[in-house]
Formats: C-alpha cells, sequence, structure tokens
C-alpha cells in the first residue's frame, strides 16, 4: 500500500474521517489532520520501542503456516526496528510475562468471528459503492 510512512501518511490523510454510510464512523471529527506534517526524520528521538522477542521466536515456530511468522517477515520486522534505531529510537526487548495468554488472545484472529463480523459491518456499505 506504501512504500514509506509519508506515502502511508499521505494516504491516510485522503482516507480518515467519518463516512456517512458506516456508522462505526460517525464519533470521528469531520477535520483530518494533514498526518504528512507528522513525518520528522527525528521523531523517534528519545523514543523506547518494546520487543518481544519471546513472542517472536513462538511465531517463528509455529507449524500452522497460516499463523506463522515466514523469514521474510522476520527479517522485514528487523529492516523496521533498524530504520527506528537509525531515527532515534531505543529498541529494548519487552518480553511478554504470560506469554501463553497472550497467545490464546491471538487466536481470535484466526477464528470465524472476525471474518463474519467484517461482512456484517461491510457488506452494506460495499453495496452501494460499489457498481457492476
Amino acid at each position: 500500500m506504501a512504500r514509506s510512512a509519508a506515502d502511508a501518511a499521505a494516504i491516510l490523510s485522503v482516507i480518515a474521517g467519518p463516512d456517512e454510510r458506516d456508522p462505526a464512523t460517525a464519533a470521528i471529527p469531520s477535520a483530518v489532520p494533514d498526518y504528512r506534517l507528522a513525518c520528522k526524520s527525528d521523531a523517534l528521538r528519545g523514543a523506547r520501542v518494546g520487543v518481544p522477542r519471546n513472542y517472536l521466536a513462538v511465531k517463528l515456530n509455529e507449524p500452522d503456516p497460516e499463523k506463522a511468522l515466514n523469514k521474510d517477515e522476520y527479517a522485514a520486522y528487523e529492516a523496521a526496528l533498524e530504520a527506528m534505531r537509525k531515527c532515534g529510537a531505543e529498541v529494548v526487548d519487552a518480553d511478554f510475562p504470560d506469554l501463553q495468554a497472550f497467545v490464546k488472545l491471538g487466536d481470535y484472529a484466526h477464528s470465524p468471528i472476525l471474518p463474519a463480523d467484517l461482512k456484517v459491518g461491510t457488506s452494506p456499505q460495499m453495496s452501494t459503492t460499489l457498481t457492476p
């Protein structure tokens, strides 16, 4: 979708805000900021970024390919951490104390509930947005 934070910010500035056909966005202010203004090379200076290494280890060793973090994704993750370091962030290991409970929470994303909720929430809007 975007090759840089500035590209993502430009997209967000266009797609953010309320949609009268989507009641879930009713509370969003109508004035949308220009998110590109927040893209500064030193924006992360002094920030601490926690990396859940124990969770990453579990995801790298996950036998189910649908749930696993593959080597290319992990390399991209590490490259993103390095980019944050270059922008002044301190990257620290921050393992989850109760990893198994957290992993169970992640299983919710792979349940049938999320796709069903998405379909119910977006079907009415998409039927009026798209033309055959």
